[in-house]
């Protein structure tokens, strides 16, 4: 659940191959490429793709958990997509903040 994709190096993942021999252990879910497909060079996430992206990700929880909380951890800007995409206001996150939704 990276915030934003593209431009910033900083927002490239690892390759699968550098990320696996860090972490073993680590389980990958299908389609994982082996170098990241949503990062680019020129060009920066609108926040509609992240919010697609928020969406797809609370739609396999919806699918897959049956556990009665779950606790999402990412950057404030994936929160507020979250929020966005299930219609919920804005909320400010200081640094190490939760949201109770």
């Amino acid at each position: 659940m990276r915030e934003h994709n593209g431009v910033h190096t900083c927002d490239k993942r690892r390759t699968r191959s550098d990320i696996q021999a860090a972490f073993p252990e680590y389980g990958f879910e299908e389609g994982f490429t082996e170098n990241d497909q949503l990062w680019k060079a020129n060009s920066r996430e609108t926040y509609e793709d992240i919010d697609v992206r928020a969406r797809c990700v609370l739609d396999k929880i919806f699918q897959n958990d049956r556990e009665q909380f779950i606790s999402l951890t990412a950057h404030g800007d994936f929160i507020n997509c979250f929020l966005r995409v299930c219609h919920r206001r804005p909320w400010i996150l200081p640094t190490g903040g939760s949201c109770p939704c």
